[in-house]
């Protein structure tokens, strides 16, 4: 399980990095660290709702560190890693990304760099949802940690297979 983990946690990191712009291989000029923002020890409420293929509730999760606006190489963008999330009894990662970001405000899916991914770690092998050709829309709060999304996520490996993700998510516990 803490190899599955490990592999899981690079896979994110990779998939979190390229989907930012960020190339993996090593550069002689520093880039710039992204802004980031206190994250609980501890998982905190989420509201999120899988119907579909997958059906499941989503009610707690632990936000990455830099899960809201960030800035790399000075464009503003909007990224929400929740992790420690259990779909049908296995681990699996929440991924939402806005590029360009612009602040509070809704964001259709797949417009400019508007993402949600969904990856489940079973004993079959990794299980990846997108957004990708698929519909829906993200809405930011204001302060930039938590929004409300609601999109048509397709497996990667059988585009037949639809999940509908709806609900409230949140980067630090709602007050």
């Amino acid at each position: 399980m803490l190899k599955s983990s490990l592999i899981l946690g690079v896979i994110v990191l990779v998939l979190g990095m390229s989907a930012c712009g960020i190339d993996s291989a090593p550069s002689s000029t520093p880039s710039p660290s992204p802004i980031t923002s206190p994250s609980p020890a501890v998982a905190i409420k989420q509201a999120l709702v899988l119907s579909g293929a997958i059906t499941q509730t989503i009610a707690m999760a632990k936000p990455a560190q830099t899960c809201g606006k960030i800035s790399i190489g000075g464009a503003p963008q909007f990224h929400a890693q929740l992790l420690d999330i259990t779909i049908n009894q296995y681990p699996a990662t929440l991924l939402i990304d806005i590029t360009p970001y612009s602040g509070p405000k809704d964001y259709p899916i797949n417009a400019n760099g508007t993402s949600i991914a969904l990856e489940r770690q079973s004993p079959q092998g990794t299980d990846i949802w997108s957004t990708q050709g698929a519909k829906g829309d993200i809405k930011i709060d204001a302060g930039d940690k938590s929004g409300v999304v609601n999109a048509e996520l397709l497996n990667s490996s059988d585009s037949t297979k639809k999940m509908q993700i709806s609900g409230n998510f949140y980067c630090v516990a709602k007050k």
